[in-house]
């Protein structure tokens, strides 16, 4: 069996067995709240289901950090080397 063969028959046998992963459309958010197919649901499929991004105080604070550290992504704390702060 060839490769696309064996994916076919893997992703045949996820969508008999349900398990196969469909993406949604969130048409509205508010606060941790979504809106999928027209029904009003708490978002626990993110990390924001508290909705603390939304959050005005928050948002003011994250950007007075972003303002006097920067931002930037970095990598798990394993990966990283452990610094002071500096403003660039």
């Amino acid at each position: 069996m060839i490769l696309l063969d064996e994916i076919d028959s893997s992703l045949k046998d996820l969508k008999k067995r349900s398990l196969f992963r469909k993406r949604v459309v969130v048409s509205e958010r508010k606060k941790n709240q979504i809106k999928i197919n027209g029904c009003w649901l708490i978002n626990f499929a993110s990390n924001d289901y508290l909705g603390l991004s939304q959050n005005s105080s928050i948002k003011k604070a994250i950007i007075s950090g972003i303002n006097k550290y920067g931002n930037g992504g970095v990598a798990p704390i394993l990966f990283q080397v452990i610094q002071k702060p500096i403003k660039i």
